[in-house]
């Protein structure tokens, strides 16, 4: 059975090097123990995934903010997360989300959000089908091409909300029958649509372009991102929906 629970010391830190070195191996990339400790101890929280005294899993968020000021606009960001290959795809992932919300919650606040590459269906699906939170904004070269985490020549991300204290947003039925656009000039009027990108992440470096002006005239329509799904054929599909009929089923 596998445990979450807070880390609060260096020692409990450590086991995250290794996580991240099987996701990561950039060492430029790693979040060091030390600044993990110092998130912790500053309002941040880092929650471990544990099989016995194993971990073999981990997230970590601290406190932000969406405006100015502060006080007023304060969130919680989730940073990272990682798990051991082994242990991928048995809901680990779900439970530490879930257990980032409580820290969050109890600490008064009821809004999350991270980033992640909108070209990796698995994250998508997880985020926006099995989290579900939604999109409102893309944010290109998050990080700068220069970094590390560039793929395809960029570090294009989606930013993530969560609300956390709203009940469970009603899906989209049947979403295979919504109309599928192709590029930002064929976004409907008012309604809503589904946008389709590879199930395995590609090679082709158009798909950052073609990605980014679909997200881009969408959300300047008033469009999020509701929901994502794969077909038995492992298509994968992005659905949108206009902001204002996300916020009449919240």
């Amino acid at each position: 059975m596998i445990e979450t629970r807070h880390l609060f010391t260096y020692a409990d830190l450590q086991a995250t090097i290794t996580i991240q070195q099987t996701m990561w191996t950039d060492p430029t990339i790693l979040v060091h123990p030390n600044m993990l400790l110092s998130i912790a101890k500053n309002g941040g929280a880092i929650i471990g995934a544990f099989d016995g005294d194993q971990m073999v899993g981990f997230v970590f968020g601290f406190l932000g903010a969406t405006g100015n000021p502060a006080h007023t606009h304060l969130k919680f960001t989730s940073q990272r997360m990682a798990i051991l290959p082994e242990y991928r795809d048995q809901g680990i992932g779900y439970q530490l989300k879930r257990a980032q919300r409580e820290y969050a919650l109890s600490i008064g606040l009821d809004h999350m959000t991270w980033t992640f590459d909108p070209l990796f269906s698995r994250n998508a699906y997880f985020n926006f089908h099995k989290i579900g939170a939604i999109s409102r904004i893309f944010a290109p070269d998050y990080y700068g091409a220069a970094s590390p985490l560039a793929r395809l020549g960029t570090t294009d991300r989606l930013i993530v909300d969560w609300h956390l204290n709203q009940p469970t947003r009603p899906r989209i039925h049947n979403p295979q029958d919504l109309p599928c656009v192709h590029t930002a000039p064929d976004i409907p009027q008012s309604q809503p649509f589904r946008f389709e990108i590879p199930y395995s992440y590609p090679t082709d470096p158009t798909w950052r372009s073609v990605m980014a002006r679909l997200f881009e005239g969408a959300f300047s329509q008033g469009y999020a991102v509701v929901d994502f799904y794969v077909d038995e054929d492992k298509h994968s599909f992005y659905v949108f929906a206009p902001t204002p009929v996300i916020l009449n089923q919240e």
